[in-house]
């Protein structure tokens, strides 16, 4: 029976410690994702418009599936987000920096960072020109929108066209020539050949 015992543990050593390592390395890589899509939506808290923090939001529920306390932090603000905002834009706007700073908070802890809620909400790096150049480049969206669909048009002015003066003076003069002739007043100019093979 000890030889059985033996020769077993031979042939299944290294089975089994390959499938640990297989486990592990895909313990480990999920562990990689979930802390990439942390790092997203702390690095794009700021800015929740953006296409990184959609994306990573939007990733939250494949990468972090399983983990009941941070699927039920990201379905709760998924419906809300999913609300009418214009109802009442501050009290929306309340309860979404809320309820995201609650599902930051569970998927912090899932992942063993000692983030406090005050870190979380305050210890945002985002400068002044940025919040213009954003607030710049929507104004600059919806007036090409509203221009493409034709809800405003462009105000045109024109003061002045560009002229030169001597070809306004000739101009002027051949239609002073044309109108005489018109009117039979003047007779057009012929050269001696023309007027050699003009009938008689």
């Amino acid at each position: 029976m000890g030889d059985w015992a033996i020769v077993f543990a031979t042939l299944l050593g290294p089975i089994l410690a390959v499938q640990i390592q297989k486990m592990l390395d895909r313990r480990g890589e999920r562990n990689r994702r979930q802390v990439e899509v942390y790092r997203a939506l702390m690095a794009s808290r700021a800015a929740q418009n953006s296409p990184q923090h959609v994306n990573a939001l939007n990733a939250v529920p494949m990468e972090f599936h399983g983990v009941p306390k941070v699927i039920e932090a990201w379905r709760d603000l998924l419906m809300h987000l999913n609300t009418n905002t214009e109802v009442s834009p501050e009290a929306w706007g309340q309860q979404r920096r809320k309820l995201f700073l609650e599902l930051l908070k569970q998927m912090g802890q899932t992942l063993h960072y000692g983030f406090r809620e005050a870190e979380l909400q305050s210890h945002i790096y985002f400068p002044q020109w940025q919040v213009a150049l954003q607030n710049d480049q929507e104004l600059m969206r919806k007036a090409l929108v509203d221009l493409a669909s034709g809800k405003v048009s462009l105000p045109m002015a024109v003061t002045h066209f560009p002229a030169d003066p001597d070809l306004a003076k000739r101009t002027a003069e051949l239609q002073t020539l044309l109108i005489d002739w018109l009117e039979g007043n003047r007779a057009p100019l012929m050269t001696p050949a023309q007027a050699d093979a003009s009938p008689k």
